[in-house]
């Protein structure tokens, strides 16, 4: 870890601002010094991290080492930043400017003392490693930065993916699901227990969605995490927002609003009405299952069922004689081997795969009467390709006896072995295979030391040392990737952006390179981080955008004990769980990042600790309590406390007169600023002096937020959220802000939109309001949105929307539009092959643009919402019309009456959604055809609707395909 924050820092200061400091006297000589000592340095610690487990003295030089290329880089940034802010210019000008520098003697002997005192101390410890037996390694053996371009060309599906990697389940699935359906002494309760890794998760996934038993059976599903923290009446919230599938913002904030015995009382109520399904994942306490009891219709009758998992036993006895308990068992030798080759050596199997088909194809073109010479030549063909098939299978032999001899410290812990595996995928040779076997080993002997719950089981504690070899064998950036996800709560659902956007600003993420031809940002790089992370098991997919692209992420509870062991073995985290009273005396460690739990409504204030070396700070507030009770110079404090801050996530600020304090401006350093979900009035002048901000998001709840017209200064803006209204001292200007990539919320009405095309990096544009502004800059032919990925542009109810603004962006892959689209033309995009998400509100389209909507190549989500018709009675979709659509939403569609599909054509739809829809007289003529169908929606539709897609009902022929139909707030006559 060390190595890494040290290659972090050197590459930090290859900058051009660091060579134009070389030309000072004295400081330049100082800095070329440092970095040399820096190099030197790297060598050492490579061995070092290798070696630390072995040694504490080893581990404190290592951890002073790592703090000392801290305090280097935050010395020069500072000195840097000074000339900047003083001398009016933003971080690239002060490349021209530093030739001034050579009259600020006090400044520059001050900066050259501080690098000469810290390059010593850097040297002196390098010396002192050597007293170690630390050895200065070079080459690649340790080769710390991943080569992104070769794994590009590696990249396989995502190993993790449940449906593919699942063994051994079969049966228990069976058995499982028909414990849940079976009507006569059927069990209320069904509990899976087992040890955290075992597999218990992934066997509640596998049952509650099974099609041809599970989802045809029951009317209502709800799938919550419960986790150690358990609060009940939020985990009842979550259940009850789930069976009633609510989805509007006010229906949801009526529930959080009802009092808990409320929310227990409906609960109860739909569960006798209706066959619901409640998962419990991850319950951990009898007292947790006692605070979520009132909410379930126990010992009465009904025909809904709870399943749950649990790592404690006797929380899966809790329901007594109404409950089936189920054991997870460990995968056999058989069936371990089956999962780890499945991710592992997915290859060889391949590459058989194809042999044996080039030899099938082979024989069909060899007829009878071919000439003896014609087969002769066709056979030396293939005879070429033998040999080489025979190494891979001697190679492969080989794998097959070490992965089973590594797999042998798994002890059929499903986690271990795909973690193990992850690992081994990514090793092409024996002796790299090897190499990791006696890792294994050495693990093994030094023990893991990750939970309670192992600690003297020998069986188990092998399984451990797996993942913490697979964290060791994460080359230096992934290393840093990983420890971050330790901000992360329990289960929390990880945005994929945001967290890109985090390392971005932590400098983790090396700069954007070249590759095949085309210019891949850092945004791109951080993406391929994540996905080798995913490779390698340790990091768990969410939820897929309709791209494919991950859009959410999460670790395993194991994996997290692991992150977080690690974190505090190398002093990279500390986190603070607020669960009332503030302890005014409570001190903050030494430490360069602190997470902040706020669970419950706070007391007091923050500690006052001051930290030097804090780089970043982030406050995860539970959206009940906010901080709506914290002092009012809580902020300020946060301010003058932590100077050296490059990330700070301070959202739910919920208070009167919220303001941001003035010397928010004193943070120079911050690359990252989120205030969202905040009631801040006033964004101070002051915010102009960040000018090494990359994202600043605005996302205020305040409707009437005072923005000052300084955020053209902050000319490194990568990402820009702007609250949904606000006023400045005239329209904000954006020009300057080149390196833009996303900008949301920009008005017409309150920004400058001149010059909006020459952001040319633009990825992700949200125009809300004011479309009219866009004309005069739309007026030139020349202008092409190239790199826009996704749109989104909200209409005024007297303005048309720029449809020929929309179709300047031809690689777009979603388009959000509300607003009338009056009689322009969509023609253009049914050649936008990229495109493959759509939104439309109130755009009053004609059935001609109804048509054009159906030829899209690759549309995969579709909403028409709030009258996206505009006098369409009957829609037909032709037999060529949506051939890669998965999801169809038909919300609030006034006049709507019939929808059909003709029979014939691809078909790929598989949810469809029928909301509010009064007219509509019966679901989709042709659905029946759809065999892709897997879950059909229905909401708010009147009676006579309904009761047709029942059984016996004059539509259930159409549906009775579809495993899982959802029916929920059926209209009054």
């Amino acid at each position: 870890m060390a190595e890494a924050v040290v290659s972090m820092v050197i590459e930090g200061l290859k900058g051009g601002l660091v060579e134009e400091v070389k030309l000072l006297s004295g400081v330049g000589d100082q800095i070329d010094h440092a970095q040399t000592e820096l190099l030197l340095m790297q060598g050492f610690l490579k061995d070092a991290d290798a070696k630390k487990g072995d040694s504490e003295a080893v581990r404190i030089w290592v951890r002073i080492i790592r703090e000392a290329a801290y305090d280097l880089e935050d010395v020069i940034e500072s000195f840097a930043l000074k000339v900047v802010l003083k001398r009016g210019g933003s971080v690239k000008l002060v490349l021209k400017r530093f030739a001034c520098i050579l009259n600020e003697v006090v400044n520059r002997h001050k900066v050259g003392s501080e690098i000469r005192s810290i390059t010593a101390k850097l040297s002196d410890m390098r010396s002192k490693l050597k007293g170690y037996n630390i050895q200065q390694i070079t080459g690649t053996q340790y080769e710390g930065a991943p080569s992104f371009e070769k794994q590009k060309e590696q990249r396989q599906t995502y190993p993790h993916v449940i449906e593919h990697d699942v063994v051994g389940l079969e049966k228990d699935v069976e058995i499982l699901a028909t414990h849940l359906v079976k009507e006569e002494n059927c069990p209320q309760f069904v509990s899976i227990w087992g040890m955290g890794g075992s597999g218990k998760t992934t066997l509640a996934k596998q049952v509650y969605n099974h099609n041809e038993v599970v989802k045809r059976h029951f009317d209502c599903f709800a799938w919550v995490c419960v986790s150690q923290q358990c609060q009940g009446k939020e985990v009842l919230e979550d259940i009850l927002i789930k069976l009633t599938r609510t989805t509007k913002k006010e229906e949801i904030e009526e529930i959080s609003k009802m009092k808990k015995d409320q929310i227990a009382e409906k609960l109860c109520i739909i569960q006798k009405e209706k066959k619901c399904l409640v998962v419990l994942d991850d319950l951990w306490t009898c007292d947790a299952w006692n605070s979520l009891k009132p909410g379930f219709p126990i010992g009465e009758e009904t025909k809904s069922r709870i399943l749950l998992t649990t790592r404690k036993k006797d929380v899966a006895e809790i329901a007594g004689g109404i409950g089936f308990i189920h054991e997870s068992r460990a995968l056999d030798d058989k069936e371990s081997w089956e999962l780890f080759k499945k991710i592992a050596i997915s290859g060889r199997d391949q590459t058989n795969s194809k042999i044996d088909a080039e030899k099938e194809e082979l024989g069909k073109k060899m007829p009878q009467h071919c000439a003896e010479s014609e087969i002769d030549a066709e056979k030396e063909e293939l005879g070429k390709k033998i040999p080489q098939h025979c190494a891979d299978s001697k190679i492969d032999a080989e794998k097959e006896e070490l992965g089973k001899k590594m797999l042998k410290h798994c002890a059929g812990l499903p986690l271990a072995i795909t973690v193990l595996a992850g690992l081994l995928a990514r090793k092409v040779t024996v002796e790299e295979w090897k190499t990791v076997n006696k890792n294994v080993d050495v693990y093994i002997r030094r023990g893991a030391n990750l939970d309670q719950e192992y600690k003297g089981d020998q069986e188990y504690a092998g399984a451990l040392s797996v993942l913490a070899l697979s964290y060791d064998d994460l080359p230096y950036r992934l290393k840093l990737c990983f420890l971050y996800l330790g901000h992360f709560q329990e289960d929390y659902k990880i945005p994929v952006k945001r967290l890109t956007q985090l390392w971005i600003a932590e400098g983790f993420i090396s700069s954007a390179s070249q590759v095949h031809g085309s210019v891949e940002v850092l945004e791109d790089v951080a993406y391929t981080c994540l996905s080798a992370l995913v490779q390698r098991c340790m990091v768990q997919v969410g939820t897929l955008g309709s791209t494919k692209k991950i859009k959410t992420c999460h670790l395993h509870d194991l994996m997290r004990d692991l992150c977080l062991v690690k974190a505090k073995e190398e002093n990279f985290l500390h986190v603070v769980n607020v669960t009332g009273a503030i302890n005014k005396a409570a001190t903050i460690p030494k430490v360069p990042r602190l997470t902040v739990y706020v669970e419950k409504k706070v007391v007091g204030r923050f500690p006052r600790t001051r930290n030097d070396h804090l780089r970043s700070l982030l406050f995860f507030v539970d959206p009940k309590y906010r901080f709506s009770n914290w002092k009012k110079k809580f902020l300020r404090s946060v301010v003058c406390n932590f100077k050296l801050l490059r990330v700070l996530k301070f959202e739910g600020i919920r208070r009167k007169e919220v303001e941001l304090p003035s010397n928010i401006g004193n943070l120079v350093h911050l690359r990252f600023l989120s205030l969202r979900g905040s009631d801040v009035r006033r964004l101070p002048s002051s915010l102009g002096n960040l000018v090494c901000l990359q994202t600043l998001d605005l996302l205020l709840d305040n409707w009437k937020v005072k923005v000052a017209n300084v955020i053209w200064k902050m000319k490194e803006l990568r990402h820009l959220y702007l609250p949904p209204r606000y006023k400045g001292s005239g329209k904000l200007k954006l020009a300057t802000l080149g390196n833009l990539q996303s900008l949301v919320n920009v008005a017409g009405a309150d920004c400058d939109l001149t010059h909006l095309a020459e952001l040319t990096n633009l990825r992700k544009l949200f125009i809300n309001g004011g479309v009219k502004n866009t004309e005069e800059m739309l007026k030139s032919n020349g202008i092409t949105f190239n790199h826009l990925r996704s749109l989104f542009i909200i209409a005024d109810d007297d303005e048309v929307l720029p449809m020929n603004m929309v179709l300047k962006c031809p690689h777009i892959y979603k388009l959000r539009l509300s607003g009338r689209i009056g009689d322009q033309s969509l023609e253009g995009l049914q050649h936008y092959r990229n495109l493959t998400k759509m939104r439309l509100y109130e755009t009053c389209l004609q059935l001609e643009s109804l048509k054009i909507l159906e030829k899209i190549p690759n549309l995969r989500m579709l909403w028409l919402r709030e009258d996206a018709l505009s006098n369409v009675s009957e829609v037909v979709v032709s037999e060529e019309g949506y051939p890669n659509l998965e999801f169809l939403e038909l919300s609030d569609l006034s006049g709507l009456k019939s929808w059909s599909i003709e029979k014939g054509g691809k078909r790929s739809l598989r949810r469809l959604s029928i909301s509010w829809c009064r007219e509509l007289r019966a679901v989709p003529e042709g659905l029946e055809y759809v065999t892709t169908l897997k879950e059909l929606t229905i909401v708010g539709m009147p009676p006579r609707f309904c009761s047709r897609v029942g059984e016996g009902g004059e539509d259930f022929y159409k549906i009775q395909h579809v495993p899982s139909l959802l029916i929920t707030n059926v209209l009054k006559d």
